[in-house]
């Protein structure tokens, strides 16, 4: 009997240890920054973004928000930012960003940790060329589109 009460007792821990993710569990507003450097006709450059982003499961796209990109041409520019993300059960999974005014597209693959809820986040596809970017989703609230991210002034 003891036996058995400690097999079900590991049993029981080594499920509780294995995270389950799914689109709710990514769901909320995110403080969203990356940095690297991006290879383009146009020649290399360090880069940065930073922006707020929303997950809503409940919305299409599942993604929408903004973001500052700074590093091509002589100013920062705004870039609205909209997408879908797939999640597996693992915390792993895929970020689809489109800029929906050009149509311009980004892939990110993620990893997502519940204890701090943040998600890191690689570039693996840009538009723009050849990219070596990590990012950082930080949840600043459950609720999504708590806080929106706007081109500043003219």
């Amino acid at each position: 009997m003891k036996r058995l009460l400690l097999t079900m007792f590991a049993a029981c821990a080594v499920a509780m240890a294995q995270p389950e993710c799914s689109l709710q569990t990514l769901r909320g507003t995110y403080a969203v920054s990356y940095s690297g450097i991006v290879t383009a006709p146009a020649g290399s450059a360090f880069v940065t973004i930073l922006g707020v982003i929303s997950v809503d499961p409940s919305r299409s796209p599942f993604i929408s928000g903004g973001i500052t990109f700074a590093g091509f041409g002589p100013t920062p520019m705004f870039v609205p930012a909209s997408g879908t993300v797939q999640v597996n059960a693992d915390c792993t999974g895929t970020i689809r960003l489109g800029n929906p005014a050009t149509g311009e597209t980004e892939v990110d693959q993620f990893m997502y940790d519940q204890h701090s809820q943040s998600l890191q986040a690689t570039v693996i596809k840009i538009a723009l060329g050849n990219v070596a970017a990590l990012g950082t989703w930080k949840k600043i609230s459950p609720v999504p589109g708590i806080a929106t991210w706007q081109a500043p002034p003219q």
